[in-house]
């Protein structure tokens, strides 16, 4: 396949984009992504004579530099004489990825781009594309899954694939160690949940609305939700402010080479989010919670108390520290 120096990617679900760009970075740096030529950053970050300068810039000890830039939605008619000059003759070493959910294709730019099949429009999958995608990411996750758990996904979720991605990172830590998502783990997570209830959940955690947290547990117990993977889901959240704590702090220090998203290993629009909810802790704050999800695991498996007690007094107190 050949490797064009422009791609423009459309489209509003962004794990295909996601999906995209990291296909292209293994046939760009088949030994692995070397940091200093591959670039990625926010449209709103650089102005395009910059990214364009970055463009022609000669890679380090590689032949090839990447750079991404997300948010791409705005080209003004300021940028075209800079646009249209690129696009004569692009850079050999240099691939340009653009990410945006849609474009204005009445701009003069816009049309060079498509006339040119640099363009990409990234649309969802067809409902029998669905198992090979239940598939695809469960073994990016080193799972299998059964053929009747398979089709209760698909059944359950329809063509989102955001929302399957984050129900087989939930199944994942429901199920182990063991590596087979079976029909009675969907039956039981899934087909039990209410979509992005539990993330609503521990959004209301870590935004320290006490009333709100219960009220969102209540109604996960309710639906049959197992309270290890209430803990699993509030660790990973809070690994995540860990990670965007420290990311901030490198950026005030100026020490910041890869982009939030990837750094955090959220999609870009959760960036600003996560981002938000760390500058309400510290991060001796952050750490304590980790101690008290710890002591809550090991009380939720060895006291016998009930389970739904045992939660509801650890979201009190973690949402009273702050």
């Amino acid at each position: 396949m050949k490797i064009a120096p422009v791609y423009v990617l459309t489209g509003q679900e962004p794990l295909l984009q996601k999906f995209f760009i990291e296909d292209l970075r293994k046939k760009i740096f088949p030994e692995g992504s070397k940091g200093f030529n591959d670039d990625h950053f926010s449209a709103k970050e650089k102005s395009w004579s910059e990214i364009f300068d970055l463009a022609n810039t000669f890679p380090m000890l590689s032949n090839w530099r990447l750079i991404t830039v997300r948010n791409a939605t705005d080209i003004r008619v300021d940028d075209e004489p800079l646009w249209l000059k690129y696009l004569e003759n692009p850079p050999e070493h240099t691939i340009l990825v653009l990410q945006a959910e849609k474009l204005d294709k009445r701009k003069k730019v816009i049309k060079m781009l498509v006339k040119q099949g640099y363009l990409h429009d990234l649309v969802p999958p067809k409902p029998n594309m669905m198992p090979g995608w239940v598939d695809k990411l469960a073994k990016q996750k080193d799972l299998s899954v059964d053929p009747k758990a398979r089709m209760a996904l698909v059944d359950a979720i329809g063509t989102n694939l955001s929302r399957l991605s984050s129900e087989i990172e939930k199944l994942e830590l429901f199920m182990a160690p063991e590596k087979t998502i079976t029909v009675d783990a969907v039956s039981a997570l899934v087909l039990k949940s209410s979509g992005d209830s539990i993330f609503q959940f521990t959004d209301a955690v870590f935004e320290g609305k006490a009333k709100e947290s219960l009220t969102a547990l209540k109604y996960l117990f309710d639906q049959g939700t197992p309270a290890l993977v209430v803990v699993a889901m509030l660790a990973r959240h809070l690994k995540i402010l860990i990670k965007a704590k420290f990311m901030m702090n490198q950026v005030q220090a100026n020490d910041s080479s890869s982009s939030p998203a990837s750094a955090l290993g959220v999609p870009p629009f959760l960036v600003s989010k996560y981002k938000a909810q760390a500058k309400s802790f510290t991060i001796e704050l952050l750490f304590q919670g980790v101690k008290k999800l710890t002591q809550l695991d090991t009380d939720l498996k060895s006291t016998g108390l009930n389970n739904q007690s045992l939660v509801e007094k650890t979201i009190l107190e973690m949402t009273s520290q702050r």
